[in-house]
């Protein structure tokens, strides 16, 4: 599975529970990423509470899409102008060692 999906549950609940609710994902993935960080070793069990957090953040960000209108079609094109233009940037490019 790639596709990114928006969830549909909330469609009915206003744009600032989306903010809301981003917010609070990302406080969550802060949050994971400090303790991957802390911890002694590559600590398992808080890299996939890292990843599952990331995830979340951008299913989040993927209602928030189509809560403001943007259909499966504009929301794909949105993604691909924003790789276009981190391409663009060079952002993509592997860092220099």
């Amino acid at each position: 599975m790639t596709e990114l999906y928006p969830c549909k549950k909330f469609m009915g609940e206003p744009i600032e529970a989306f903010q809301e609710k981003l917010h609070e994902e990302v406080r969550e993935l802060d949050t994971a990423i400090s303790e991957f960080l802390s911890a002694k070793d590559n600590d398992y069990i808080l890299w996939c509470r890292m990843m599952e957090e990331a995830a979340d953040v951008q299913t989040v960000c993927e209602s928030i899409m189509a809560k403001a209108g943007a259909n499966i079609s504009q929301r794909d094109a949105w993604r691909a102008f924003v790789y276009g233009k981190n391409k663009r940037r060079g952002y993509l490019d592997a860092p220099d060692k």
